[in-house]
């Protein structure tokens, strides 16, 4: 497949006319918006990218609209060009026609621009002084390639605009750039705001900009960090192959995941966010109940589940972070190990893991826990566990003394550590970590660590069974009160 045609008509010169442009649209049907302007982290199928404009023209205090429209990428042999430079053709005699005005351009855009048409409107914003453009993208594309970033910068730096859509965006492409579907208004999917979040914003969007108007938002950090990585939704493929891509498709975009690409495309690991924000956050309910450390479940009575909450951690600085839940035969365990596989982390950085769980590992978790360390050397699995599973039983003691053996670090979560999770984990509202609503916090942290150290070996012993029995559970002096708090630990 040929990469499209590239006419000097949208270079900033613009000496030659520009060539018909087939692909105008007034508005989009409803069902493409919704497929093609989906916020997916992988977006299979979506291989053209569509481009909704507006122009609006300054006045004193306030802005004129003058014209609103969508151009969707030319596949013609003879005319093949992305929406982007298509829009550039229609917009050459704009500026000449009001050189006095300056004009406020928004895009809102199903792909960020690639890497040939940054530079090109890059140039053109270069030699039209009047003009101002704020890109709005449901979706970035080849986040991880450095052309592709550069691209991004030259936008940045001839003072483009260049955001992810959150609802506010998507609400207004879908009332002046959908047709009309019996009134009805636009109803968000599923995982939008969770896939919002996915991607990193340039802009600190604590304050909304307004739609093709000034905002007082500014750059929190540059589009790109300083290993040259971003973190977002997965790619469209340009119509010329680029390194990885493994399928082209007759419009010339094809689909690339990030676990195609290599550590040499990707330096750092693709993973590597510019700005990481929570996926998703527990409800306050929820860890009250899940996380509390007591021998009974607190009130409203409720079976208490395995809920693991984790970190990723390059250099120090947050890359990835989450939670998993048991999901039917799957525990929450087996579900962050998956999760990790799937991350196709760079051996040549060194990783560290802190999870956060509720009840302790099984025997089986402990055993896969371990094998994920010996499979991937460059990370360092650290775990905090609010409660100890079964800990009565030898099989469960023996699989934490694997993981002590193995070299993973586990510990008992105290005040420190159930504050953090609050903090990083919890839709808190605002609202600080109250200790005083759990019984005695403290106290029971200090005595699930003590139990814990006995399994571990890691106090003295001071007596042994009597019937010289060689289990190692017997080792540990075992108390009329540990006897008691075992059988208390039975009512889950």
């Amino acid at each position: 497949m040929e990469p499209q045609n590239r006419r000097p008509g949208a270079c900033p010169g613009c000496h030659n006319p520009a060539p018909d442009i087939r692909n105008k649209i007034n508005r989009l049907y409803r069902k493409t918006f919704l497929f093609h302007f989906r916020n997916l982290r992988w977006a299979l199928g979506r291989n053209n990218t569509f481009l909704c404009y507006q122009v609006d023209r300054e006045e004193r205090d306030s802005t004129v609209p003058i014209h609103r429209g969508v151009f969707k990428t030319q596949v013609f042999l003879e005319t093949r060009l992305h929406a982007e430079l298509c829009f550039l053709y229609w917009l050459h005699d704009y500026p000449l026609q009001f050189p006095d005005q300056h004009l406020q351009i928004t895009w809102f855009i199903s792909w960020s621009p690639c890497s040939d048409c940054a530079q090109q409107v890059a140039a053109f914003l270069a030699s039209h002084s009047n003009l101002s453009l704020t890109i709005y993208a449901a979706r970035l594309y080849y986040f991880w390639n450095h052309s592709y970033q550069e691209g991004l910068r030259a936008l940045q730096r001839e003072g483009a605009r260049v955001e992810i859509m959150s609802l506010r965006e998507f609400e207004h492409c879908w009332e002046n750039f959908v047709y009309p579907y019996d009134g009805r208004p636009f109803r968000p999917w599923k995982n939008l705001i969770r896939n919002y979040h996915f991607q990193p914003g340039p802009l600190n969007r604590e304050s909304e900009p307004s739609v093709g108007g000034d905002s007082q938002a500014t750059w929190d950090k540059p589009v790109l960090g300083a290993a040259g990585t971003l973190h977002g939704s997965g790619g469209r493929g340009p119509g010329q192959r680029d390194p990885g891509t493994t399928e082209l498709t007759p419009e010339g975009r094809g689909h690339l995941s990030p676990a195609q690409v290599t550590p040499e495309e990707a330096p750092g690991s693709w993973c590597l966010l510019v700005t990481w924000r929570v996926m998703k956050l527990l409800k306050k309910e929820t860890f009250h109940q899940q996380f509390n450390n007591q021998h009974r479940a607190p009130r409203p009575y409720c079976r208490r589940k395995t809920y693991l909450c984790y970190q990723l951690q390059l250099k120090g600085s947050p890359c990835d972070q989450d939670y998993f839940q048991n999901k039917k035969d799957r525990h929450a365990e087996i579900r962050f190990i998956k999760k990790i596989r799937s991350l196709d982390l760079d051996r040549s950085q060194n990783y560290e893991v802190t999870c956060y769980l509720t009840w302790s590992p099984c025997p089986n978790c402990a055993q896969e826990l371990v094998e994920l360390t010996r499979s991937h050397p460059h990370v360092r699995l650290r775990l905090f566990t609010s409660r100890l599973y079964f800990h009565w039983l030898w099989r469960f003691q023996e699989g934490l003394r694997l993981l002590w053996r193995s070299g993973v670090q586990i510990w008992v979560m105290s005040l420190r550590e159930f504050t953090h999770c609050w903090v990083k984990f919890v839709n808190h509202g605002g609202c600080p970590f109250e200790p005083e609503l759990w019984d005695r916090l403290e106290q029971r942290s200090q005595s699930i660590q003590n139990r814990l150290d006995r399994i571990l070996g890691l106090t003295p012993v001071t007596a042994t069974c009597a019937t010289s029995c060689p289990h190692p559970c017997c080792s540990a002096v075992l108390t009329l009160e540990d006897l008691t708090a075992n059988f208390r630990n039975l009512q889950l």
